[in-house]
């Protein structure tokens, strides 16, 4: 059924837009010179959660957007973030080996950020507003505290937030994995979430079993070879 704009009770259609640029880059195909995309929805502006429903090459369809010498692309994926350990950024130097990396990870993560709370909430912002600014609108954030959520949907990243917890001693993963979806199941709206292990060598056996059979379809992950 389509809807009118005058008829009572319905929506109108989502306004459509046509943007053209130098070049268009499908992914999925060759690149195209001179391209343009239709979008409809969320306003049709191509940032800010738009589909895409035509692209071609030549003359659009009808009015465009010129948006010239550009490429247009589809946003970028970061699958694997930490943006509640933005404030450690340049604070842990490269190192020789894994086991003295995580040292000095968590020496610093134990010792926390000078600036307190506040510190960490102006890190996270920073550090999703230049995602976004780099293209990226979706990530898969690695989160053991769950203050993420609200700074992704603030700065317009969609995506998943994988709730993540230890214990390779757990003496009840049962409570342990029900209480992490507890605390999943308040977080806001606008995001996917999941509860996930954080690696094989500090998750038990029958954590990891007990993750895989509440996940429930949500997809999982796992710092496997880290």
């Amino acid at each position: 059924m389509s809807a009118s704009g005058g008829a009572r009770g319905l929506r109108p259609p989502p306004e459509k837009m046509i943007y053209r640029a130098r070049w268009v880059l499908p992914v999925d195909r060759a690149p195209i010179a001179g391209g343009w995309i239709e979008t409809q929805g969320a306003g049709g502006a191509v940032n800010i959660g738009g589909r895409i429903t035509r692209i071609g090459s030549g003359q659009p369809p009808a009015s465009a957007e010129d948006l010239g010498d550009v490429a247009l692309l589809p946003g970028l994926v970061n699958a694997h973030t930490h943006l509640e350990l933005a404030w450690m950024a340049g604070l842990v130097p490269p190192s020789g080996s894994m086991d003295e990396w995580i040292r000095a990870l968590l020496a610093v993560r134990r010792v926390g950020p000078a600036g307190g709370v506040a510190e960490v909430q102006t890190a996270m912002s920073r550090a999703a507003d230049e995602m976004r600014a780099t293209g990226t609108v979706l990530v898969g954030d690695i989160s053991n505290s769950l203050v993420s959520p609200s700074v992704l949907i603030g700065a317009g990243i969609g995506g998943v937030v994988f709730h993540e917890i230890l214990g390779f001693k757990e003496s009840d993963p049962v409570g342990a994995v029900r209480d992490a979806w507890v605390r999943v199941a308040a977080q806001p709206a606008g995001l996917r979430y999941s509860v996930v292990a954080h690696a094989p060598y500090s998750v038990s056996r029958e954590l990891f079993v007990e993750i895989a059979r509440r996940a429930g379809g949500a997809p999982l992950s796992v710092h496997l070879g880290e």
